[in-house]
């Protein structure tokens, strides 16, 4: 164990000195200027010491209370019209998250899932409302509506593996607001509500949210060709397409989805990089979309090796997304340029593109902090951007990845955002939730990290 502390204690040095470094050197007393480095040292024993002897459960618990705060804080937010619904069904995921962790023997094992559906709910009835009215786009709400059939499917699954024996439900979550009707009325519908979703089959459930992630990918794509919003909406959408047909009844062969997700991102990466070329958009947008693009071909690489032969006829999600845009000779052009690029891709070495994706998510992650660091980006696009740094340091390294190491590092970083937007958020200049955000990814990180120090032993 003492060697796992002066190895992790070692690597983690260099972060500590990029970041530490300025306050310490302003702040410290005349004998810590002089040797800067020794007090940087103990500053990081005392850190990393803190950590290796924190208690998992209490880490649990303060996790699960910093959800709690930042889901309410988000809502209340969206409801005043300040936040967009991603940010709170976000907040509903870490708060499902953190609630299983914690664990309650006195309740049923599906009594979080119910809440976390209860909550998407909560989000979708005034996201419909909006876009009925024509308020908002129809991405604003079809990704409320992806949520809440998510939240809809995992609780089916949950009251599936839960034995029969009746559990304590606790339904906390606040009746909705601003439909100008009374609270019997909310409740009368809450319970309606509640009841047809208890009688949705899983195959039904998971057959609409297909469709609507489709929905949701198109309309997110035209969003992003037309400028209107960044990559990262486009790609996450993506994402959860590709979740969404992998989960359908029956489900989509692994090599196709994989290939066509290919095919989105490489879309994502030649539209990015001409812009970034142009200089009409930073380097952050252009270095997460080729990310995005090395990690799905690698991916799909090595889904059609599991496979050991050519993947079945693929699911075509680019000309879902071009075809009625572009004229027959461009449609002929870019099936072209597409097998070409396919060709190539084919015949990627996985352990190449793990490098060049690691690169990618470096630099994605080195602009991000850039810019958190001079206040031109929120604090959720550096956190976001971390993991990928360690995911991809995985899939460089192997079998010879010290998972332990990793997750130190991705705390060490952690642990320094939460210290700024403390400090921002001490001085006014940020909403709480942007602090709590940053200090429930430092508590996930430690408690990640805690237990791959238990594992190692």
């Amino acid at each position: 164990m003492s060697g796992l502390r002066h190895s992790v204690t070692i690597s983690l040095l260099p972060i500590l000195l990029f970041v530490v470094a300025p306050a310490v050197f302003a702040q410290g007393s005349d004998d810590e200027r002089r040797d800067p480095l020794g007090e940087l040292s103990r500053k990081a024993a005392r850190d990393l010491f803190e950590v290796t002897q924190a208690n998992r459960q209490e880490l649990a618990r303060a996790k699960l209370e910093t959800a709690r705060q930042g889901y309410a804080a988000s809502l209340e937010q969206y409801l005043m019209g300040e936040r967009i619904s991603d940010h709170v069904i976000e907040w509903s995921l870490r708060l499902l998250e953190a609630e299983r962790a914690a664990g309650d023997p006195g309740e049923a094992p599906s009594a979080p899932f119910e809440r976390h559906w209860l909550r998407t709910l909560e989000v979708e009835v005034p996201a419909r409302s909006k876009y009925e009215s024509g308020k908002v786009s129809a991405s604003e709400y079809l990704e409320p509506r992806y949520a809440r059939l998510s939240a809809a499917l995992a609780w089916a699954q949950a009251r599936a593996r839960q034995p029969a024996a009746k559990g304590r439900t606790t339904v906390s979550v606040p009746l909705l607001e601003g439909d100008g009707f009374d609270p019997s009325e909310q409740a009368r519908r809450l319970a309606k509500a509640k009841f047809d979703a208890v009688q949705e089959s899983p195959k039904t459930l998971a057959r609409a949210r297909a469709e609507t992630a489709a929905a949701a990918v198109n309309a997110r794509f035209q969003e992003f060709v037309a400028g209107n919003r960044t990559v990262d909406f486009f790609l996450a959408a993506s994402v959860r397409r590709l979740e969404a047909e992998l989960a359908h009844e029956g489900g989509a062969d692994p090599a196709a989805v994989a290939e066509a997700l290919w095919e989105v991102t490489r879309e994502a990466y030649r539209i990015n990089r001409a812009g970034y070329d142009s200089g009409r958009i930073p380097i952050t947008d252009s270095a997460q979309a080729t990310y995005a693009h090395l990690a799905a071909a690698r991916r799909w690489v090595l889904a059609r090796a599991g496979q050991g032969k050519p993947s079945p006829a693929r699911m075509v999600w680019l000309l879902e997304l071009e075809g009625d845009a572009l004229p027959p000779d461009h449609v002929a052009q870019e099936i072209r340029e597409l097998a070409r690029d396919k060709f190539e891709a084919m015949a990627a070495d996985p352990a190449d593109l793990a490098r060049r994706a690691l690169d990618a998510a470096r630099a994605h992650f080195e602009a991000r902090l850039q810019e958190w660091g001079a206040g031109k980006t929120p604090v959720i696009f550096v956190l976001e951007s971390l993991p990928r740094v360690i995911e991809a340091e995985r899939s460089v390294r192997g079998d010879k990845a010290d998972l332990s190491e990793l997750l130190a590092e991705q705390w060490a970083w952690a642990r320094e955002v939460e210290v700024g937007e403390q400090g921002k958020y001490d001085a006014g200049k940020i909403p709480v939730t942007s602090y709590l955000l940053a200090l429930y990814y430092r508590l996930d990180a430690e408690l990640a990290w805690l237990q791959a120090i238990k594992k190692a032993k």
